[in-house]
């Protein structure tokens, strides 16, 4: 504290000394939350919340202007019933307010008023002189789009209640009027500084690598630069009637040998646009170094891969074996052919003799000129006998 009273032995002691203490102590509190916490009006604590779909209460916790801090003993109930929208729905704001030296703690005290005789009388005086913290409502206007209402002056805004026909749709803490926790906020500079520890080496490097890349590409012309010296280069061609890809010229690309040393002793080969030699054209039998390493897999002569797993390539699920053509039972007809010149024609393929018999009935024929049988494969491998009826004409 920046003052104190002083007492001393033997001293006449005056209520102001006394009233003295709790102004000092008052004034020096009062700076420290303006000058170290903040000046602005704010909230603390007042955590609001519904009791019933028309009802809510409010937590204890303070109001803070200008430093000084004025208490709200909680918890405050607010009915809401009144304030029900007929239709749409419109918010209800509550405010913290504040209001200095309200009296408190009314209490009956002697007064001395005659002090030859010791005379006293008693009077009711307050005992306290409060700070005192007070919560309001501020109803808004119904609306399909609800806007919050315009809030008292010298309030700040500490929750946000949306209220429809039906009762409470939302309540909402209104966190940029929150005093500021200092913990919080030693919390906040250690994610910070850790953060920085991390971020500070990386950007360092950046810069680094920036000022290098800067100094790189300070000499190098620009685009635009580059641009015109093509253009006046793609005139310069076409003034020399040169080609559109004639670049790189007096250079060897190996598309022929024109400047190629046919007697060079190294042998050189064209192939490709590239330029090889010949003993690079020459086949050579590669030798494993361990010809029995299991993690190679010769193929033939002069193919070897990696020894790898068998995957399955073509898969047909469902299958349930194989039956043999035997396991089924076949009938035969013995038929007999005349060679006397007539003319055989085929009256159809059938599935039972008696099919084939009825088929050559039908068509004039006789009933046994059944010629022969044949087998069919089915498409799951099974075989069926078929019976080919012909008649002669």
């Amino acid at each position: 504290m920046e003052k104190q009273v002083v007492f001393r032995d033997r001293q006449e002691l005056d209520p102001a000394d006394l009233n003295g203490i709790q102004e000092i102590t008052r004034a020096s509190l009062d700076r420290i939350v303006k000058e170290a916490v903040t000046d602005e009006a704010r909230y603390a604590g007042l955590a609001t919340t519904a009791t019933s779909a028309t009802a809510i209460s409010v937590a204890q916790g303070c109001f803070v202007t200008g430093g000084e801090v004025y208490g709200v003993d909680g918890p405050v109930p607010f009915n809401l019933y009144e304030n029900l929208p007929v239709q749409y729905k419109r918010y209800i704001a509550i405010v913290a307010s504040g209001e200095d030296d309200v009296d408190d703690q009314v209490e009956e005290r002697d007064f001395l008023i005659d002090a030859d005789s010791d005379q006293v009388e008693p009077q009711a005086v307050p005992m306290r002189k409060l700070r005192q913290g007070s919560l309001t409502k501020v109803v808004g206007t119904p609306n399909i789009d609800p806007q919050l209402p315009t809030l008292p002056p010298n309030s700040v805004l500490v929750a946000k209640i949306l209220f429809g026909t039906t009762g409470i749709d939302s309540i909402v803490m209104e966190e940029s009027t929150k005093l500021p926790s200092l913990k919080k906020h030693g919390e906040q500079l250690i994610e910070l500084e850790n953060f920085r520890k991390r971020a500070e080496p990386q950007i360092g490097a950046l810069t680094t690598q920036m000022s290098v890349l800067f100094e790189t590409t300070n000499g190098k012309a620009n685009r635009a630069d580059l641009i015109e010296a093509l253009v006046d280069l793609a005139r310069v061609k076409e003034a020399a009637n040169l080609p559109d890809s004639y670049s790189a010229y007096a250079s060897d690309d190996f598309a022929n040998d024109d400047e190629t040393d046919p007697s060079s002793a190294s042998g050189h080969t064209l192939a490709n646009g590239a330029l090889g030699f010949a003993s690079t054209t020459a086949p050579k039998n590669l030798q494993l170094l361990n010809p029995t390493d299991p993690l190679v897999r010769r193929w033939d002569t002069d193919w070897i891969t990696p020894a790898h797993e068998y995957e399955t390539l073509l898969e047909v699920p469902g299958s349930n074996g194989d039956l043999a053509a035997s396991s089924y039972q076949t009938q035969g007809v013995v038929t007999e052919v005349k060679s006397s010149g007539s003319k055989q024609v085929t009256v159809g393929t059938y599935t039972s003799v008696a099919a084939a018999k009825a088929a050559l009935l039908k068509s004039g024929g006789t009933a046994g000129t059944v010629i022969s049988e044949t087998k069919v494969k089915q498409a799951d491998g099974s075989y069926k006998t078929q019976y080919v009826a012909k008649k002669v004409r």
